[in-house]
C-alpha cells in the first residue's frame, strides 16, 4: 500500500487531514468545491425517465383504476371458481368455464401492467427519498465539520487504543476506495419503447461531496480522542453510500445481520473459514477439535456482548488470534498432506500404467489406511509425519518397478543420453541453432562479421523445425523417471535419426517431393478437364488428399510421404481409367436408349395405322415412356451405380418392346397370332390407349397451365413490389419464385399439366394471400388512421364471414365421395364440426369492433384535448388487444391456427387478420405526437 492510500498518524491533526485531502484530489467542503467526477451527471434525473416508462407501459392508464380493475377481475374469477366447484353433478357449467377462460388472459395482462407500475413507483419513491434530502444533507455535513473543527485538539496517537486505531485506519481507506469505485460506475436505462438509452452516475456530484465530507468528519472525531465514534462515522458513510447506490440502481436494500461477536467478527470469521477448510478436505477430527474450542470462545464472547462488557477486543482478541494461528498452521499442514497424497496417487498410477499389480495394490491399501487415520487424528503434525513416511515407502517401490521395467525393456538412460548427443552433432550440419539454442556462426571473409550458417537452402525450414521439436521433446522425456517416457524418448530419437538420415542421403528430397505433388496435381487437373461430369465428388476427395499431403509433409518422414504420394497417384490413374470406361459405357447406353426410342416411335406408328378406334393414337405413351425418362436421367448422372441401373432397365425395356413390335409387324403381315401373343398385343394396346387418354387430357390443360404460370408470375411481381414498399421480408417471394421455376420445368418435362395445375393452384393461393396482406398493410401503415381502422375491421369481418360459411363451402364438399356425404355418417359428426366453427365466429362477434372504430376516430380528432384523445386511444387499444388475445390464447382459435384446412379462404384470412391487428396497434400507439 502506498503512502497516499493510508493515513499516517505521526503528524499534527491539521496536517494529516490536509494529506488525506491531497491524496484523494479533494478540497474541504468549507471551500464549497468538490473534485469533478469521472462520470458526468445528466441534467435529467433517472426517476423522470422511469415515470415516463411507466406511462408508456400503461399507455396512460391510471394505476389506481388499474388496481381496482385487477381486484374486480380477481373477485369475478373467485366467483366463477366457486360456482364451478359447488355446482351440482347435472349442472351445465360450460358457460362458466368459457367465461373463466376468456377472463384469465385479460386478468394476467392487467396484473402484469400493475406489477410494472408498482415496481417503477417503488423505485421512484427510493430515488425521491434520497434525492429529496441531498441539499439538507450537504448542509448538515458542512455544519458538522465546522463544529468538529472547533472541538478538535492535537493529541498523541499513542494514547489511543491501538487496535481500534488500526481498525479505523484500515476501514477508512477501504470506504474511500468503495466511494471512488461507485463514483466511477455508470448505470444505463433504456426506455421501454427501446428508442433511447441514457447513462447516469451511480453516485452523483452532491452525494460524492456528502460522502467525503462524512469521511472528513470521521478524521475530526478521531482528533477528539473518541476512536469508537470515529469508526462508527466511517461505517455510517458506507451505509449512506449503499443507500445512494441502491436508490439509483433500483436494487432492494439489504440490512447487514447483527454482529455476533462485537468487534471481533473478522478474526472469528477467519478461524471459522480455516476450520471449514480442514473439514472439507476430510480432516474431520482436527476440524471438530478446533470447532469445539472456537464454540467455547464464541460463547464467552457472546456472554460479554450481552453484558455490554467494555474493551471486548482487549479481553478476547489475543485468544482469538492464538486460535487463528493454530488453525492457520493446521490448514497449511492439511494442504501439505493433500499434496503428498496426490503425489502418492501419481506414483501408484505410474506403477499400474507400467503393468504392475502387487506393489500398487499394496500401496493403495496403505494410502486408504493413511486417509482413514488422518480423519481420526486431531494433531495435524502427526498426520503430516505419517503421510511423509508413507510417501517415502511408496516412492521406493516405484523406483523398484522402474528398475525392473528398465531391465525388461533393455532401455538404458545413459545410452539414450549418448544418442541424444550424437544426434545433436549430426543436427548441427543442417540447423542454424543447436539443441541449447546457440547460433552457429562463422566470420565473413570480407567484412569480418559473424553470420549464421545454413548448409542446404533446399531444405524447408519446417522440416528442420520438426527435427528441433522432436529432439527437444526427447531431451525432456529422457530426464523422466517413467519407463513410458523413456520409451517415447527412444521412439523420438529413432524418428529423428531416420529423418536426418533421409536428408543426408538426399539433400534434395523435399524438392523431389514437391515435383511429385505437382505431377499428381496435373493428372487430377487433366482428369477433371476430360471427365468434368463424371463423379466430381470422388475427384474432389482425391484433390483434398493431395492438399493434405502438401500441408503436412514437412512433419513426416520423407519416405512415408513418398509412399503415400505414389499410392495417391495410382488411385488417380485408376479413377481416370474407371471414368474412361464409364464414358464408353455411357455412350453405349445412349446409343441403346436411342434405339429404344426408335422402337417406341415404331410401335406408335403401328398403333396409329392399324388400331384405329374411339381413341385416336398419335404415338405410343405406355408406361415404358415414363421409365425411359428415368433412364435418361440415370445416364446423365454418369455414376457407376446410375449407369448400371440404366443398363438393366434398358435391357428389360428393349427386349420387351422389341418383342411387342415384332408381334405388331406379324399382325400387320396377316399372320395369325397365338393365344399368348394375342394376349400381349391386347395388353399393349390397352396400356397405349390409357396412356393416350392421359396425354390428351394433359395436352388439353397445357394452355391453361401456361396462362396460369404467366398470371402467377405477374401476381408474384406485384407482391414483391408491394412488400418492398412496406419494407417487409421478401424471403417467401424468393421461395415462391423458385418453386414456380421448378414446377414449370418438371411439368413440361413429363407433360403432367393436370398435376401441375393442381400444384400451381396452391402457389397461386399463397401469392394471392401475400398480395392481400400487402394491400391491407399499405392501407393500415401508409394511409390515414380512419382508413387504417376501416381496413383492419374489413379484414376481421371477412374472416368472421368465412368462418360462418366454412362448413357448407369447404368441409361438406370435401366430405362427398360421389353418392353419400361422409359428414352424415360416423365417425364424422357434422353437428359438432358446425358447432366448432360457430364458436369461433361467436367469439369474434362478442368483441365490439364498432367501439374500436368509433374510439379510433376520436384519436385524431383535433377538436379534442390530448387527454381525451389518449383516453380514446386506450379504449380502442383495449378492444384491439382483446382481439389479439383471442387469436393467441383462445383454445379453439389456437386449434384452428395449428390445424388449418387444405382448402378454403378462412385459413388464409385468419393469418391476414392477425397481421392487420399488429399493424393497427402500431398506428394507434404512434398516432399522438405530443
Amino acid at each position: 500500500m502506498t503512502k497516499s492510500d493510508t493515513l499516517v498518524l505521526d503528524t499534527p491533526t491539521s496536517e494529516w487531514i490536509a494529506a488525506f485531502n491531497r491524496a484523494r484530489g479533494w478540497k474541504s467542503l468549507r471551500g464549497g468545491d468538490a473534485s469533478r467526477p469521472d462520470a458526468k451527471d445528466l441534467k435529467k434525473r433517472p426517476k423522470s425517465q422511469l415515470i415516463e416508462d411507466r406511462e408508456f407501459a400503461l399507455d396512460g392508464y391510471d394505476k389506481d383504476k388499474l388496481d381496482a380493475l385487477v381486484v374486480a377481475q380477481e373477485n369475478e374469477l373467485a366467483r366463477l371458481n366457486n360456482a364451478i366447484e359447488t355446482a351440482p353433478p347435472d349442472a351445465d357449467i360450460d358457460a362458466w368455464l368459457e367465461e373463466r377462460k376468456e377472463l384469465l388472459p385479460f386478468l394476467e395482462m392487467n396484473k402484469a401492467d400493475l406489477a410494472v407500475a408498482k415496481r417503477v413507483d417503488a423505485h421512484v419513491a427510493q430515488l425521491q427519498s434520497v434525492e429529496g434530502h441531498l441539499g439538507r444533507d450537504l448542509s448538515d455535513v458542512r455544519r458538522e465539520i465546522r463544529k468538529l473543527e472547533a472541538a478538535a485538539v492535537d493529541f498523541d496517537p499513542d494514547d489511543l487504543d491501538q487496535d481500534l486505531l488500526a481498525q479505523f485506519r484500515q476501514r477508512h481507506v477501504a470506504v474511500q476506495g468503495n466511494i471512488e469505485n461507485a463514483r466511477a460506475e455508470v448505470m444505463k436505462i433504456t426506455t421501454l419503447d427501446g428508442k433511447k438509452t441514457r447513462s447516469y452516475a451511480i453516485i452523483n456530484g452532491a452525494e460524492y461531496k456528502i460522502l467525503f465530507g462524512m469521511l472528513e468528519q470521521a478524521i475530526l472525531i478521531l482528533a477528539t480522542g473518541d476512536v469508537q465514534a470515529a469508526l462508527a462515522r466511517v461505517e455510517e458513510t458506507q451505509t449512506k453510500m449503499n443507500a445512494f447506490r441502491t436508490a439509483r440502481t433500483g436494487a432492494t436494500a439489504i440490512d447487514p445481520p447483527p454482529s455476533e461477536h462485537g468487534d471481533l467478527d473478522g478474526p472469528v470469521n477467519d478461524v471459522e473459514m480455516q476450520i471449514s477448510v480442514l473439514d472439507k478436505k476430510g480432516f474431520t477430527e482436527a476440524a471438530n477439535q478446533y470447532g469445539f474450542r472456537l464454540a467455547a470462545l464464541s460463547h464467552a464472547i457472546q456472554q460479554a456482548v450481552n453484558a455490554n462488557s467494555p474493551d471486548l477486543r482487549k479481553q478476547f482478541l489475543p485468544a482469538v488470534e492464538a486460535l487463528g494461528e493454530e488453525t492457520a498452521l493446521a490448514r497449511d499442514q492439511a494442504l501439505t498432506v493433500e499434496q503428498i497424497i496426490f503425489d502418492i496417487q501419481t506414483d501408484i498410477a505410474s506403477m499400474r500404467a507400467n503393468g504392475h499389480i502387487h506393489r500398487p495394490n499394496r500401496s493403495q491399501r496403505e494410502l486408504e489406511d493413511l486417509e482413514r487415520l488422518s480423519q481420526a487424528q486431531a494433531l495435524m503434525s502427526t498426520v503430516v509425519s505419517d503421510a511423509q513416511d508413507a510417501a517415502e515407502i511408496i516412492r521406493k517401490r516405484l523406483e523398484e518397478t522402474k528398475q525392473e521395467d528398465l531391465r525388461k525393456s533393455n532401455l538404458k538412460p545413459a545410452e539414450i543420453q549418448k544418442e541424444l548427443g550424437a544426434l545433436d552433432k549430426r543436427y548441427k550440419d543442417f540447423f542454424v541453432q543447436n539443441l541449447q539454442g546457440e547460433a552457429f556462426q562463422q566470420k565473413d571473409t570480407k567484412s569480418g562479421e559473424l553470420k549464421g550458417i545454413k548448409k542446404n537452402r533446399n531444405l524447408p525450414r519446417g522440416a528442420l523445425e520438426e527435427i528441433d521439436l522432436q529432439l527437444l521433446a526427447a531431451q525432456q522425456l529422457a530426464q523422466s523417471d517413467s519407463v513410458d517416457a523413456l520409451k517415447t524418448a527412444d521412439d523420438y530419437l529413432t524418428g529423428v535419426s531416420n529423418f536426418i538420415e533421409a536428408i543426408e542421403k538426399d539433400p534434395d528430397v523435399y524438392v523431389k517431393l514437391e515435383d511429385e505433388f505437382t505431377r499428381v496435381e496435373k493428372k487430377i487437373t487433366k482428369t477433371k478437364k476430360k471427365f468434368p461430369l463424371y463423379e466430381p465428388g470422388r475427384l474432389l476427395d482425391l484433390k483434398a488428399e493431395l492438399d493434405a499431403l502438401r500441408a503436412n509433409h514437412l512433419t513426416r518422414l520423407p519416405a512415408n510421404v513418398t509412399a503415400d504420394t505414389d499410392d495417391l497417384r495410382e488411385r488417380v490413374l485408376a479413377f481416370r481409367a474407371e471414368m474412361a470406361e464409364a464414358q464408353t459405357f455411357k455412350r453405349a447406353l445412349q446409343k441403346q436408349a436411342d434405339g429404344v426410342d426408335k422402337t417406341i416411335e415404331a410401335i406408335g406408328k403401328r398403333l396409329k395405322k392399324d388400331h384405329k378406334g374411339i381413341v385416336k393414337f398419335d404415338g405410343y405413351y405406355g408406361p415404358e415412356v415414363v421409365r425411359m425418362m428415368t433412364v435418361r436421367d440415370q445416364i446423365a448422372e454418369r455414376s457407376a451405380k446410375s449407369l448400371k441401373q440404366a443398363s438393366a432397365t434398358l435391357d428389360e425395356i428393349s427386349g420387351n418392346l422389341g418383342w411387342l413390335l415384332r408381334l405388331l409387324e406379324k399382325e400387320k403381315s396377316g399372320k395369325s397370332l397365338g393365344n399368348n401373343e394375342r394376349l400381349h398385343v391386347d395388353e399393349l394396346v390397352s396400356a397405349a390407349r390409357s396412356g393416350q387418354l392421359d396425354k390428351d387430357a394433359n395436352d388439353a390443360k397445357k394452355k391453361e397451365f401456361e396462362s396460369g404460370i404467366k398470371a402467377f408470375t405477374k401476381d408474384l411481381k406485384t407482391a414483391k413490389k408491394s412488400l418492398k414498399k412496406i419494407k417487409s421480408d421478401l424471403s417467401e417471394v424468393t421461395a415462391l419464385d423458385s418453386k414456380r421455376d421448378g414446377l414449370k420445368a418438371e411439368t413440361e418435362k413429363f407433360g403432367s399439366y393436370i398435376d401441375g395445375l393442381a400444384e400451381l393452384k396452391g402457389l397461386q393461393s399463397r401469392v394471392d394471400q401475400l398480395n392481400t396482406e400487402a394491400e391491407v398493410a399499405i392501407d393500415i401503415l401508409d394511409k390515414d388512421l380512419a382508413t387504417a381502422v376501416d381496413k383492419c375491421a374489413q379484414t376481421l369481418l371477412l374472416f368472421t364471414h368465412k368462418l360462418g360459411t366454412f362448413v357448407e363451402d369447404v368441409i361438406r364438399p370435401e366430405g362427398k365421395d360421389g353418392k353419400d356425404n361422409q359428414l352424415d355418417q360416423p365417425p364424422l359428426d357434422a353437428a359438432k364440426i358446425g358447432a366448432f366453427f360457430d364458436k369461433l365466429k361467436g367469439s369474434l362477434e362478442k368483441i365490439d369492433i364498432a367501439e374500436m372504430r368509433s374510439q379510433s376516430a376520436r384519436v385524431t380528432d383535433g377538436t379534442l384535448t390530448v387527454k381525451d384523445r389518449k383516453l380514446a386511444r386506450k379504449i380502442a387499444l383495449q378492444e384491439l388487444r382483446k382481439l389479439m388475445t383471442l387469436f393467441d390464447s383462445f383454445a379453439p382459435m389456437q386449434h384452428f391456427r395449428a390445424h388449418p384446412f387444405a382448402k378454403g379462404d378462412a385459413s388464409t384470412q385468419m393469418v391476414s387478420a392477425r397481421k392487420a391487428l399488429s399493424q393497427l396497434e402500431v398506428r394507434l400507439l404512434t398516432a399522438i405526437k405530443d
